[in-house]
């Protein structure tokens, strides 16, 4: 897959110079004075942490009184108001996703790709869009003035207490409390699953730059203009982490003045095995929006991607054309869904599935397990249905049994990360099996990159967020910032060409900025009928 267009963005210009300088403030060169008081990254939980020492500690909801939900179960129907309209306007926007990549991956060559297209139901581009235009509504309830740009980085009104939240969270103010929940994996996760967070996810990190742009177009759009309204947001650092990021939403909604009411619907970009973030949110009967192919229909919940069961039937579809009659099945329990699925498949298709592989535990010796029985069976083609850390350990025990080169033709969703972590950039080298990968047409092409680059500067980062995102990037070291899982010698130039398609090769942004785009049409939908 070529990487095609170069992504500029000089940041040494006069104008963000300052705002990208990480040098120590004695090395630097006071370029206009009279800005010395200007910040160009006003973040606001910043606010927040001057304040830590006049709040009182967090006093924690009793867990029936915080998980009782805010309306009745009356409102889980289909007319359920927000529920209706967001679901519409997804379908309404997801159009452009209707085709799918099938992509070969050369054993030699990581970098490079040969790509066999499935010719998509709708060729049009993504663009953002705003509504019809409507006389202007008069509200019953809230009256109209109108609202600036909350999401550019003014104060938030949020009482946020605890130090570790803030280093987990982003908070973009709204003057009507309306607040999106995004699950965003800012950081992958330092131990597979456990507490503690890792490096930089850079795919990640672009895709938080994409919702925050997204969110300030939708601000800025008179969709919500019109109506007095503004969405703000909520941005959870999920680190790929199922108990870091239900402890977070917990002390989220127990441990400051955001309560689940406030909350207008959850973004989840994070693909990784959350169950209990799943159950939480299920609980809590917040309206979902994910950003992935869905492994599991689930109430309340949507997509700006089709399920895996499209995935599944451009494999079996590919198969079938190569006149292959079997295959067989390596999973983990995130798709054990998505195996009763191909199982379905295989039955109507006529095809053969020899023999399925089910990872209850991620363990090496587990995943070695697994390879021999696979190799015992003489499996040939085998469908690969891992999460990230049982994928690290497929590949491990490929070398560690000594698997001739060729042996297996494996067929498996691709992951954006597989281009940019080190994990994977790390395994790639020694990896010599045919991978065949099934990924979506991506519609957010070099310009639309460009521009969200271009954007950086006037994005409310984390300043930590941001300098580890940039060491990471480059590979270099900022003084007095410590990035986790690395540590590089050479120095982070204060002024450094962005290119993002160098950094993060496959990320997609479109996915989250149709997801922002959604809810922000099903709101005003949802305004528009209640209050006419």
């Amino acid at each position: 897959m070529s990487c095609g267009w170069i992504l500029l963005l000089l940041l040494g210009l006069p104008a963000t110079s300052h705002s990208l300088d990480f040098r120590l403030h004695f090395n630097r060169r006071n370029e206009n004075p009279s800005d010395q008081t200007t910040k160009s990254f006003e973040i606001p939980y910043e606010q927040f942490a001057l304040q830590q020492q006049r709040l009182p500690l967090p006093t924690l909801v009793p867990t029936d009184g915080l998980l009782e939900p805010s309306f009745s179960a009356e409102l889980l129907s289909p007319s359920f108001p927000i529920l209706k309209q967001l679901f519409s306007s997804v379908e309404r926007l997801q159009q452009d996703f209707n085709g799918a990549q099938i992509t070969t991956k050369p054993t030699a060559e990581p970098s490079s790709t040969i790509s066999t297209m499935v010719p998509p139901q709708n060729d049009a581009l993504f663009t953002t869009t705003t509504a019809t235009a409507k006389p202007k509504v008069k509200m019953s309830k809230l009256s109209f003035r109108p609202v600036k740009n909350e999401s550019s980085g003014a104060a938030a009104h949020v009482s946020v207490p605890s130090h570790r939240l803030l280093n987990d969270i982003l908070v973009i103010p709204s003057s009507r409390r309306l607040y999106v929940l995004a699950i965003i994996p800012i950081h992958e996760s330092a131990d597979n699953q456990g507490f503690k967070c890792g490096r930089v996810d850079l795919n990640g990190f672009v895709r938080l730059a994409a919702f925050l742009d997204s969110l300030n177009q939708v601000n800025s759009n008179k969709i919500l203009k019109d109506v007095g309204l503004s969405l703000g947001a909520v941005i959870i650092d999920s680190c790929s982490s199922d108990l870091r990021t239900v402890a977070d939403l917990f002390e989220l909604l127990s441990g400051t003045n955001i309560q689940k009411s406030d909350v207008v619907a959850m973004i989840r970009d994070d693909d990784s095995y959350l169950p209990n973030l799943d159950q939480l949110a299920r609980h809590l009967r917040l309206p979902t929006l994910n950003t992935f192919f869905s492994k599991k229909d689930k109430p309340l919940t949507t997509g700006t991607l089709p399920s895996i069961a499209s995935v599944l039937e451009a494999m079996v579809g590919l198969l079938d054309h190569t006149k292959s009659t079997c295959l067989s099945l390596l999973h983990d329990e995130l798709h054990d869904d998505s195996a009763r699925v191909l199982s379905e498949l295989t039955m109507t298709g006529g095809m053969c599935l020899e023999q399925t592989v089910d990872l209850k535990r991620g363990s090496k010796s587990a995943m070695e397990n697994a390879l021999r029985r696979l190799l015992l069976s003489e499996a040939r083609v085998v469908i690969v249905l891992l999460g990230e850390k049982n994928w690290i350990e497929l590949m491990k025990a490929l070398r560690t049994e000594l698997v001739i080169a060729g042996r297996f033709i494996f067929f498996s969703p691709q992951e954006s990360r597989w281009s940019s972590s080190k994990k994977f950039l790390e395994q790639w080298p020694q990896f010599d099996q045919l991978l065949l990968t099934v990924t979506p047409e991506k519609t957010s092409g070099p310009s639309e990159l460009l521009q969200l680059a271009t954007r950086f500067t006037n994005l409310p980062f984390p300043q930590h967020w941001l300098k580890q995102f940039w060491a990471t990037a480059f590979q270099c070291h900022i003084d007095g910032e410590v990035t986790p899982g690395q540590q590089f010698s050479k120095e982070c130039s204060h002024k450094q060409i962005l290119n993002v398609t160098t950094i993060a090769p496959d990320v997609d942004i479109a996915p989250i900025s149709i997801a922002v785009s959604a809810i922000a049409h099903a709101t005003r939908n949802m305004v528009d009928s209640i209050c006419p």
